[in-house]
């Protein structure tokens, strides 16, 4: 668990965040470096204070190792611990001094690293790189108590307490602590030095009797307020910040500086119980190199799956599942993938995660609306390519609203009419009328009629003179894009025959269908008069016996 004391607010780094390598001992740290083809590598050292090279005692002037000061540090006989070789550096805040050159630092690289315009104060050189890292296995001299008031700081540094970052151990009472302190900027900017120092814990509650491990990696990048720091404890528990270049830029005035070994501190307030005791460190690993920065290429291909279809980017669904898609990345040292999921495409993004695979399925949270996705691939050096477009999907699970306008419940259709209504839905796309009998039987479908307007008026003329005089239901169904529909249907009697003179008035003679078709009014009449209805009339019956062919027919 990470977690922070003090003021301050975490930095948002606009530049590429980096993964870290993974390492126990300084043997694979160092051996992993240089596999992870970062870039090409400009030097490394393991440091593991073994015989011929050290000897016990004081560790000034061993193996390029200084320590002018009058500080409890010294190589220490360490074959109790199995996980340590026989010697290791045994350290303690015992006594302590608010100086910087004369505390202990380790052998130096042979190459520096740093931005092109760090000072190195004529301490470090060779080839510069931007990258340094740094292991170190370590554990309490004295594991069956707590040393009060131990502490010790570990910084990159250039051998003469020129500081660029710091890295904190200390015993507490609950166990061991790894804690770091980077510089953060101020509302007044890099230059006006109101930045502060905010100690975050990387780990606590460490066993005091188990060696441990803690990582230091850092990227330096040109320019003001974009370096980066990464801490790691035992390989879990990790930080992320920056470095003090702001503060030397802003509060000396002065530029940043360069890195090529590491500074054992002890400063503030001293405990006197801790002397002989303390820390024990061993197998430490430096590496300078300068890093790979080329990123990978944009992700493309983004695209929608839902039940194994391909539906390209922004469809509507009804349906939560789905899976985000992508051309597989072709960056020949790819890592992952970084995925953000968001609702309207402006930061703060709403999810964002790492993935290995070209897709990633999972299920819309439960709420009707537009969700968008676009991914980046980061290859093995922490490089960040552009991010994809975004590519989204519509969640709509709400059925359109229809309303059939005409013909209006009960109405009694004769000849052409018009069949309307009207759908309203945000995803609108086709309706269709249909006309079933009494039996609901369809007689009729107008086939889909495209209409994506929000609000989309309905209509169709119906010839009611091609079907037989009976009761009907009219019906208007409206589909949106996510293939939701709504319906809205009412009840119409269909009347075309003239059945008796009276019919014949007001225009009724003109509703004469096949076999029943009159010339005029007069017509129409003279066919029902009463002197002709005790008569065979050759236009009635065949009216008659049509419809009835009709109405047989249609059952076939």
């Amino acid at each position: 668990m990470v977690y922070r004391e003090g003021v301050g607010v975490m930095k948002t780094f606009a530049q590429k965040h980096y993964k870290l390598l993974v390492l126990a001992v300084a043997g694979l740290f160092v051996a992993s470096i240089a596999a992870a083809n970062l870039g090409v590598s400009a030097d490394s050292s393991s440091i593991d204070f073994e015989s011929p090279a050290y000897s016990l005692g004081n560790i000034d002037g061993q193996d390029g190792w200084t320590k002018t000061g009058g500080y409890d540090v010294e190589v220490a006989d360490t074959t109790a611990i199995p996980e340590f070789s026989d010697q290791s550096l045994r350290i303690s805040n015992a006594v302590t001094s608010g100086s910087f050159g004369d505390h202990a630092f380790s052998k130096p690289l042979t190459d520096e690293a740093g931005e092109a315009a760090a000072d190195n104060g004529g301490l470090s050189g060779g080839t510069r790189s931007d990258y340094f890292a740094a292991s170190l296995d370590f554990t309490s001299a004295n594991p069956s108590v707590e040393q009060t008031g131990l502490s010790l700081n570990i910084s990159p540094d250039r051998g003469d307490g020129a500081r660029m970052s710091y890295v904190g151990l200390r015993d507490v009472t609950d166990g061991l602590e790894v804690f770091f302190y980077e510089y953060l900027v101020g509302p007044g900017g890099p230059a006006a030095c109101d930045g502060t120092f905010p100690l975050t814990v990387v780990s606590s509650g460490l066993d005091r009797a188990s060696v441990h491990n803690v990582q230091v990696e850092m990227w330096f990048n040109d320019g003001p307020s974009n370096d980066v720091v990464t801490v790691t404890v035992n390989g879990t528990d990790t930080y992320t910040g920056t470095s003090w270049e702001d503060y030397f830029t802003g509060c000396e005035s002065t530029t940043t500086r360069t890195v090529d070994s590491l500074g054992f501190f002890t400063r503030g307030t001293a405990a006197p119980d801790t002397e002989g005791e303390g820390f024990y460190i061993d197998n430490i690993a430096l590496t300078t190199e300068q890093a790979d920065t080329e990123a990978p290429e944009q992700v493309d291909g983004m695209t929608i799956i839902v039940d194994e279809n391909d539906l390209g980017c922004y469809p509507v669904i009804n349906t939560r599942d789905i899976v985000v898609d992508w051309n597989d990345s072709v960056a020949a040292d790819l890592d992952y993938y970084q995925y953000q999921a968001d609702a309207d495409t402006v930061a703060p993004f709403d999810f964002t995660t790492n993935v290995n695979a070209s897709e990633r399925a999972g299920t819309i949270r439960d709420e009707d609306g537009t969700y968008n996705y676009r991914v980046r691939a980061v290859d093995t050096s922490g490089n960040m390519g552009e991010w994809s477009e975004w590519c989204g999907v519509t969640l709509d699970r709400e059925d359109p609203e229809v309303v059939l306008t005409n013909p209006e419940a009960g109405d009694v259709l004769s000849g052409e009419v018009e069949f309307m209504g009207e759908i309203t839905d945000d995803n609108n796309q086709r309706h269709r009328f249909v006309v079933r009998d009494s039996d609901n039987e369809r007689v009729y479908t107008s086939g889909n009629i495209a209409g994506t307007d929000p609000v989309v008026a309905a209509s169709v003329l119906f010839d009611t003179k091609e079907y037989e005089d009976g009761e009907y239901r009219v019906i208007l169904i409206g589909f949106d894009e996510a293939n939701n529909n709504g319906r809205d249907a009412t009840r119409v009697t269909f009347d075309n025959y003239v059945d008796n003179k009276k019919e014949c008035k007001k225009g009724g003679w003109r509703r004469g269908v096949l076999g029943q078709e009159f010339r005029n009014q007069g017509d129409c009449v003279s066919h029902f008069s009463s002197d002709k209805q005790n008569k065979f009339n050759p236009d009635h019956w065949r009216g008659f016996w049509w419809r009835y062919f009709r109405f047989f027919w249609s059952r076939f």
